[in-house]
């Protein structure tokens, strides 16, 4: 069923989240998900959601959220220019939630754009990065933001998020899986981590298929053909990464 990352996130105490560019990887994202009854947010980054156009990959998430027996929202992932979407009317296309990318950015300025933000997409459930653990929930208050993601680089900061998790009451959320162990992140998930995040890892599992199938010698001309083949690897990648988080 495709619904809101709201009532995905407020419904579930572990949600995985993956990132496409092209259907048939959201295709294998959420029947791997249906397989092992997990929940999952779709995700395209800024760039993928303007290499798909933000229409095409509401409609292919809208589409397969509905034809399989999960819950299915969409996310817009790592958006760095936040001005770019100020006339784009995101929920139309079936966007209910956005990571804002804020890197970079002073705590101050942090806060002063995601406020903007929410004025010019008042439904949108806001993701934001943050760095600085010890005002983390000075900047969950100021902000307004429903999710944190802390910017996590080692061990030593994976065992401070019981505490962020205690102070700032809303859910966390866990990037750059594809630099950590299968243990960190379920370390992660154990001290309160609510929705991790997926995608080098898939993009990789994708490129080597089609590389492998193109140096095979075969005659290749349809294309669906290739890139089922890619899908089949990705979803075997899927399936593992969904089992490391319990499902």
């Amino acid at each position: 069923m495709f619904t809101t990352t709201r009532e995905i996130i407020n419904s579930n105490k572990l949600v995985p989240a993956f990132n496409f560019s092209t259907p048939e990887v959201a295709r294998a994202i959420v029947s791997a998900c249906a397989e092992l009854n997990a929940p999952v947010i779709l995700q395209t980054s800024e760039k993928e959601a303007e290499f798909l156009a933000y229409e095409i990959a509401g409609a292919v998430a809208r589409h397969y959220g509905n034809s399989f027996n999960t819950s299915v929202s969409l996310q817009l992932d790592h958006l760095k220019d936040l001005e770019s979407v100020d006339n784009v009317d995101l929920g139309a296309f079936g966007y209910s939630s956005v990571m804002l990318d804020l890197e970079g950015s002073s705590f101050e300025d942090s806060i002063s754009q995601i406020l903007r933000f929410k004025k010019t997409h008042p439904t949108l459930l806001i993701e934001a990065n943050l760095e600085y653990f010890d005002r983390a929930s000075e900047y969950t208050e100021k902000s307004g933001i429903d999710l944190l993601a802390p910017e996590i680089h080692n061990f030593v900061e994976i065992d401070s998020l019981a505490n962020v998790a205690e102070t700032t009451m809303v859910p966390l959320v866990l990037h750059g899986c594809s630099k950590k162990t299968d243990e960190e992140i379920k370390e992660a998930v154990k001290l309160g981590i609510r929705k991790v995040n997926f995608n080098t890892e898939l993009r990789f599992s994708w490129l080597e298929a089609i590389r492998k199938k193109l140096s095979s010698g075969e005659d290749l001309v349809k294309p669906y053909d290739l890139l089922a083949l890619s899908e089949e690897s990705v979803k075997s990648v899927l399936i593992n990464k969904l089992k490391i988080l319990g499902f």
